[in-house]
């Protein structure tokens, strides 16, 4: 129950960072529910996923914010991906910075940037 607030409590401050970052000018998708998934394909300007079970196939130029219980991002993305769930894997390429809380973060496809992340195992 601890982990589950603390997961929430870190969940809810970097939302309202995030918010804090997105200019009004940007392309903005954002897609939410229980079982999320984005299609292959392109997705101009940040991405917003949340929920418990989410998939993104999509290539982003721009941006992926994620936050639910398994997330997947197998697309590329031309910016940063922060992510915070139980279970976060990457395989698709980021070209800019990988910042990431979660239980198990499982990272296969080329970074451009930095990784920050906070887990039981990666």
């Amino acid at each position: 129950m601890r982990v589950s607030k603390n997961l929430w409590s870190l969940l809810l401050v970097l939302t309202v960072l995030l918010l804090g970052w997105t200019t009004a000018a940007a392309a903005l998708e954002t897609r939410t529910g229980d079982m999320v998934s984005v299609p292959a394909g392109d997705i101009r300007g940040p991405l917003f996923v949340s929920g418990n079970n989410l998939s993104v196939d999509a290539n982003v130029d721009g941006d992926v914010f994620a936050a639910g219980s398994s997330i997947t991002i197998n697309g590329n993305v031309t910016g940063d991906v922060i992510a915070a769930g139980n279970t976060i894997v990457i395989n698709g390429a980021v070209a800019g910075d990988i910042r990431t809380a979660g239980n198990n973060i499982d990272i296969s496809g080329p970074v451009g940037g930095s990784i920050t992340g906070a887990a039981n195992s990666i």
